[in-house]
């Protein structure tokens, strides 16, 4: 951030203002003017990070006053056209205002919906970036729930001449990412969508497949004489690890364009400093760039300490901890209940430690009520066994997801977990995390390794970008502004 203005509201009374906000306390209206004057200086300073504090204190103010005018104002001006439909629809419609700026935007906004969507500025210009480019290697840096599945699915539309590969990262991907293919299809596309070598006999001229890198690898190794039109590497900064995994996607890709030099791939990541650095090599491509600078949420975070028996409030902006209580007479799980929203992702690194917590997490819940629960534990329990603990939480509305629950099982739960209500908790470690859709408002992260290494900043940022989807938060009919703020919860456990 430029120092001069974050120096100017950290050094004076204005930053103990901020504090009070982000506490959601109340405030006297000379107190409202000054958060707003801020506001409007962040928002004007030239830098990235400024505007974006500037508007996170738009978004807190607006979210606790009710007050929803400043923040109407600003996603106005910056094509935030989801969040301008919602305060239409939600907050000025409701004083019967018909005055000629409501009803002018409103036509306005007819600009950026498409297909009964609403999208941000910076949205419709990455789609028709994506589709300018269609036969040419791209690099696409997107938040997480900006909408690169639908990129995917609109490209395979608009190319239902050529043999697409989608990468994706996890196994734990296929399944949810050929659903998802299918179902944005048109009708009139044919091509079969295969997630592994054995399902391609030859006999199609053209298909999808969908494949991790060890799939892809082993598809090449099975069929030589076959390339692709155009690879689509999901989660392409995968490429930067020093693992073996990553090795292997390299190659892949690097096999690839050695089998066809005019063929496309299309890197998408939703975070990337330097486009250069996911371009394997032994490789000549210059891809065309496209990076999303806005960012609509603004992340709260807390740390649970239950070894110092402390709750703090955290602000990535000025790197501040303050104290919020002390946790003496609380338990870790009750906490976690107490403190939960509607649908919650517990995350955990190891599948022992997931299992560990939701046998002690159960004892603290009661049974649910509800006859579509009792159907999804009848056919868990058809499939596999009666007593499996899977069944046991499910009839908490506590569910737990990693690489050792069978795959047909998992994509079973992420579908439950989504559709049935009484269902609040996923437990889950990396191999959910990784790109699988599920809604949620709240994450609480218990352990912070994934593998053997702590989270670094990019995966613990991947992490948070699953809380909260655009999805959520603008639905005509659940959606509330208040996702706007993902509440991130690090719980320093006794246990781990």
């Amino acid at each position: 951030m430029a120092r001069a203005p974050l120096r100017t509201v950290r050094n004076s009374e204005l930053f103990s203002l901020y504090q009070k906000l982000c506490d959601r306390h109340e405030f006297s209206e000379a107190e409202k003017s000054a958060l707003l004057s801020v506001a409007v200086m962040l928002l004007n300073e030239p830098d990235v990070l400024s505007v974006t504090l500037g508007y996170r204190i738009i978004v807190l103010y607006s979210n606790l006053t009710q007050d929803f005018e400043p923040l109407y104002d600003v996603a106005l001006s910056r094509g935030y056209m989801p969040i301008v439909q919602s305060v239409t629809r939600a907050h000025l419609d409701e004083t019967g205002d018909t005055h000629f700026f409501p009803t002018y935007f409103s036509s306005l906004l007819e600009q950026y919906e498409i297909e009964n969507a609403t999208f941000t500025e910076q949205q419709i210009a990455l789609s028709s970036f994506f589709e300018e480019n269609d036969n040419e290697d791209v690099v696409v840096v997107a938040p997480t729930s900006y909408g690169k599945s639908e990129l995917i699915s609109k490209f395979c539309n608009r190319n239902s001449d050529q043999t697409i590969c989608v990468v994706v990262p996890t196994k734990a991907l296929l399944a949810q990412t050929k659903q998802r293919l299918l179902s944005g299809l048109i009708d009139a596309d044919k091509r079969r969508v295969i997630t592994h070598a054995e399902m391609y006999h030859g006999d199609a001229k053209k298909f999808i497949a969908v494949l991790t890198q060890e799939r892809l690898l082993r598809f090449f190794t099975e069929h030589p004489n076959l390339s692709f039109d155009t690879l689509i590497i999901d989660e392409a900064h995968n490429l930067l690890g020093d693992d073996q995994r990553s090795l292997l996607l390299a190659k892949v890709i690097i096999l690839q364009k050695q089998k066809s030099k005019n063929s496309a791939v299309k890197f998408l990541t939703p975070f990337l400093v330097n486009e250069e650095n996911i371009q394997p090599r032994y490789i000549d491509i210059s891809p065309q760039n496209f990076s999303v600078q806005e960012s609509l949420k603004a992340e709260r975070y807390k740390i649970a300490d239950f070894r110092e028996h402390t709750e703090k409030n955290y602000d990535q902006f000025f790197d501040e901890f303050w104290l919020e209580r002390t946790l003496y007479d609380e338990s870790e799980e009750s906490y976690i209940i107490s403190n939960s929203a509607r649908k919650n992702i517990l995350f955990f690194n190891l599948p022992k430690k997931i299992e560990e917590f939701v046998r002690v997490f159960l004892g603290y819940l009661s049974p649910v009520e509800s006859s579509v629960l009792e159907k999804v534990c009848q056919n868990i329990s058809d499939f596999l066994h009666s007593e499996y603990l899977l069944v046991d939480g499910l009839k908490k509305g506590v569910l737990y997801h990693h690489g050792s629950v069978p795959d047909i099982v998992k994509l079973y739960a992420e579908r439950a977990f989504s559709d049935i209500p009484s269902i609040r908790y996923i437990v889950c470690n990396s191999t959910l995390l990784e790109g699988v859709n599920i809604p949620a408002e709240k994450m609480f992260l218990l352990e912070f390794k994934k593998g053997l290494r702590n989270l670094t900043q990019p995966q613990f940022r991947n992490l948070v970008g699953r809380i909260c989807r655009f999805s959520e938060i603008f639905d005509s009919e659940t959606g509330n502004l208040k996702l706007l703020e993902p509440e991130v919860v690090l719980l320093g456990s006794q246990h781990v």
